[in-house]
């Protein structure tokens, strides 16, 4: 039976419309990865991943988490040193996460829409990268829906930085039955992105890794384009350094809403964890912070192939459900032993102000403004 159901995936592909099949050309879409992973998720195999044995997940002691150290203390001085020698001797660049659909702000990407009056939020991140005290290059990881509307909105800002763009690759939709999605108003609307943990392939596939470390790159800032407080700040950059670990995750304070990922230990491994990959029957009520999906990370961790899990995400298209097959990129915490990193969520230092939607923008333009106040 599932080797029919693969067969008839694989034949719902080939029959999609000549513009959509030319988009997976494009996108460098891998037909036989993709049945492997529906096979996995029809015969169930995919699901083990998202399951974990209740005992051998525990909240991170709140010791664990290190705070971003304070503005007059002499570790921030300290770290300042240290992050300001390594951008003058050209050692780190700035990831911004543009992917999607470009469904949430009008149908164009959210890194072109404005963020502060005049100001889309590509524009303030590339203002604060201006800013700082030596050349920082700027990779725009974007998606089949926001690669050609971003690259136009780039040029026209004229930035006076290298800024580089690269794409992460496609996904194809299922029905709940296993069937390839299609909607005959939307052609497009059987395609989908793979999720932010396509960035450590996609930057590497591009050339773009390569590049950067061959003129003496060593630590990339990566951050998802509608956060305005996750700059690259010299101070965060250098006590990462210092710390000697390898990758940071930025964690804020906890609050009402949130959903996504937060630091535990995982059979004796402090990690980021997603909150659908908790033991079902998990109090979290104990962890206090919350997953900014802001990371700064030795370069050379994007260079070698990252077994990031797939998880089966499931969606409603214009009403109808469909499954996406996705990659989150703070599971690289659990291959590299992280710096647990607590940042400030409110006030004008803020490093986390997620806007996923217009709605979140209308609420958040205040605070936003206060932090490119202060830089």
């Amino acid at each position: 039976m599932r080797d029919a159901r693969t067969d008839a995936i694989r034949a719902g592909i080939g029959a999609l419309p000549p513009a959509v099949r030319a988009i997976l050309d494009r996108y460098c879409f891998d037909v036989d990865g993709f049945v492997e992973l529906a096979d996995r998720w029809l015969a169930g195999d995919m699901d083990r991943d998202a399951r974990r044995d209740p005992a051998a997940v525990r909240p991170v002691p709140d010791d664990s988490i290190v705070r971003a150290h304070h503005p007059g203390a002499p570790q921030h001085a300290e770290a300042v040193a240290a992050g300001v020698d390594a951008i003058r001797r050209g050692e780190v660049g700035a990831v911004v996460m543009n992917g999607g659909m470009a469904t949430r702000f009008g149908g164009v990407p959210k890194g072109t829409a404005e963020a502060l009056p005049g100001r889309s939020f590509l524009a303030l991140k590339i203002a604060q990268i201006r800013a700082l005290p030596g050349a920082v290059p700027m990779y725009v990881m974007n998606s089949f829906a926001t690669q050609e509307a971003t690259e136009h909105h780039i040029a026209g800002l004229r930035p006076d930085i290298p800024v580089r763009c690269f794409a992460q690759g496609v996904g194809v939709r299922l029905t709940l039955d296993g069937a390839v999605f299609v909607d005959p108003r939307d052609p497009q609307a059987t395609l989908c992105t793979p999720g932010h943990g396509d960035l450590p392939s996609a930057i590497r596939s591009s050339g773009l890794l390569d590049g950067f470390t061959a003129t003496g790159g060593k630590w990339l800032v990566v951050s998802n384009v509608d956060n305005v407080g996750a700059t690259v700040d010299p101070a965060i950059v250098g006590q990462v350094i210092l710390s000697g670990r390898r990758v940071a995750a930025e964690l804020a304070e906890r609050a009402a809403g949130d959903m996504g990922g937060m630091p535990a230990v995982v059979e004796g491994r402090p990690q980021v964890l997603e909150a659908f990959r908790f033991p079902a029957g998990f109090d979290d009520s104990a962890i206090r912070w919350f997953n900014t999906n802001t990371i700064v990370a030795d370069a050379r961790i994007f260079g070698r192939p990252m077994p990031l899990s797939w998880f089966a995400v499931r969606k409603s298209i214009d009403g109808r459900p469909a499954i996406q097959f996705e990659r989150l990129i703070g599971e690289m915490t659990a291959f590299e032993e992280p710096l647990l990193l607590g940042v400030p969520r409110t006030g004008p230092r803020s490093r986390f102000l997620p806007v996923k939607t217009p709605e979140d923008l209308e609420r958040l333009r205040p605070a936003i403004a206060a932090v490119v106040g202060d830089w």
